[in-house]
C-alpha cells in the first residue's frame, strides 16, 4: 500500500511524514481520558461487586432456613400423625434437641393457648430459626 508524505512545516528539518496516524497530543489525551474515566469506575465496580457477594451469602442463608423449616414442618405432620394426643411441648421438645435443627433454632415459645367457639383450648407453637441475619418464623397448632 502506497502512502501519501508530506514534508515537514518546520523549515530546514528535512524530514517526511506520513499523513495516517496519530499525534502525540492525541495519544497523550486519549491516555488520560482514559485513566480518567478508569478512575471513576473502578470504585463503582468494586462496590457492586462487593454488594453482590452479600446478596449471593443472604440468598443461601434464606435457602438454608427454607430447608430446615421445611423439615420442621415435615416433622410436625409426621408427629400430628403419630402421637395425636400428646401436648405440643412434647414437638416442642424433640425440635429443639434435634441436632440438625438445634444450631438454627433461636426460639421455640410454646403456652399460647386460642379458645374459638368454646369448643376446646388450641395450643400455639412459635418456632423461630436464624441463619446470618436472616430470621424465619412458623407457627403450628394443635388442638387438645
Amino acid at each position: 500500500m502506497k502512502t501519501k508524505t508530506r514534508s515537514c512545516k518546520m523549515p530546514l528539518c528535512g524530514c517526511m511524514h506520513s499523513k495516517h496516524g496519530f499525534t502525540l497530543i492525541e495519544v497523550i489525551v486519549t491516555i488520560t481520558l482514559a485513566a480518567v474515566l478508569g478512575a471513576l469506575i473502578v470504585p463503582f465496580m468494586s462496590t457492586n461487586m462487593i454488594a453482590g457477594a452479600k446478596v449471593v451469602a443472604s440468598v443461601n442463608d434464606e435457602a438454608s432456613l427454607k430447608t430446615v423449616m421445611e423439615d420442621i414442618t415435615r416433622d410436625y405432620r409426621d408427629w400430628l400423625r403419630n402421637s395425636p394426643g400428646s401436648p405440643l411441648a412434647t414437638f416442642a421438645s424433640q425440635v429443639t434437641s434435634n441436632p440438625a435443627y438445634s444450631a438454627f433454632i433461636t426460639g421455640a415459645q410454646t403456652g399460647v393457648e386460642v379458645d374459638v367457639g368454646n369448643d376446646g383450648d388450641v395450643a400455639i407453637l412459635l418456632i423461630t430459626i436464624s441463619n446470618g441475619d436472616r430470621t424465619l418464623r412458623a407457627l403450628f397448632t394443635h388442638a387438645g
